[in-house]
């Protein structure tokens, strides 16, 4: 698995395109602290559909949990808000906190579990995608079988205990 991280930043968005193609899965992140970030996360998705070359999954992040769970109803306004920006996106939505490790390693076994699911479901079908084709083939096409020419007959060489 292989994770690349622009920081969403505009300086590199001319490397982001080659990063796209191929992407089994798009995480958005976001500073839970800064509604602008979450703002943000239309565009990068929006990008994200234009330069994937396959179909992936989303994952809508906040981070910095830690800085806001204090205030509990601060924290559900923006959870709820969060929430419905990841219904919009069709995205599974997660909050965590670096600082505390709340959510991360979790995060990133739900993002390997996606992805090698995926990878394994397209290998599975082009693999039945091909064994079709061949069965078709087969039923399909005038091939002529040719038989082996028998093998000649060889003289057995004694063995050494049958002289």
């Amino acid at each position: 698995m292989q994770i690349w991280d622009t920081a969403g930043a505009e300086r590199f968005k001319g490397v982001t395109t080659a990063y796209f193609r191929g992407a089994h899965v798009v995480i958005l992140a976001y500073d839970i602290t800064n509604e602008e970030t979450l703002e943000k996360t239309k565009s990068w998705l929006q990008e994200a559909r234009e330069f994937c070359t396959s179909t992936f999954y989303i994952f809508l992040v906040s981070t910095k949990k830690d800085l806001i769970v204090d205030d509990v109803e601060e924290y559900k306004v923006k959870e709820k808000r969060a929430a419905q920006f990841a219904e919009s996106f069709e995205a599974e939505y997660w909050s965590t906190s670096s600082r505390t490790g709340e959510n991360v390693e979790e995060l990133f076994s739900r993002i390997a579990s996606v992805t090698f699911e995926r990878v394994m479901k397209s290998e599975i079908e082009a693999t039945n995608a091909i064994q079709e084709t061949t069965s078709q083939l087969a039923q399909n096409s005038s091939l002529i079988r040719l038989k082996s020419p028998p093998k000649s007959k060889r003289p057995k060489k004694p063995s050494c205990c049958n002289r």
